[in-house]
């Protein structure tokens, strides 16, 4: 029961239990960021940080300047957000 609540408070999901031959097996599970949510979080990100560049957001988001061009391009496609400024002013902006 520990285990499990241990796993709980670093974020993680139920550990599996399990039994191989002789020995006695614990998988611990990271919760992994799906990309809608990740999209999602990023779009959130740039409504409260308006004007942040690629690099500024994928530092903030804790992810690699390419995943977040990824996910920029896919709010680009859905209309979601634009790209404005000059180079020292760049940024990115949600159009409401």
């Amino acid at each position: 029961m520990r285990i499990i609540e241990y796993s709980k408070q670093f974020g993680l999901k139920k550990p599996v239990f399990s039994h191989i031959q002789s020995a006695f097996v614990i998988k611990f599970l990271k919760n992994i960021e799906g990309i809608n949510e990740g999209i999602k979080h990023l779009y959130e990100l740039i409504k409260e940080n308006q004007g942040k560049n690629t690099s500024d957001l994928a530092k903030l988001m804790n992810k690699s300047p390419k995943t977040l061009e990824r996910w920029l391009s896919e709010l680009k496609k859905q209309g979601k957000i634009i790209f404005k400024g000059s180079k020292k002013t760049e940024g990115y902006y949600c159009i409401n």
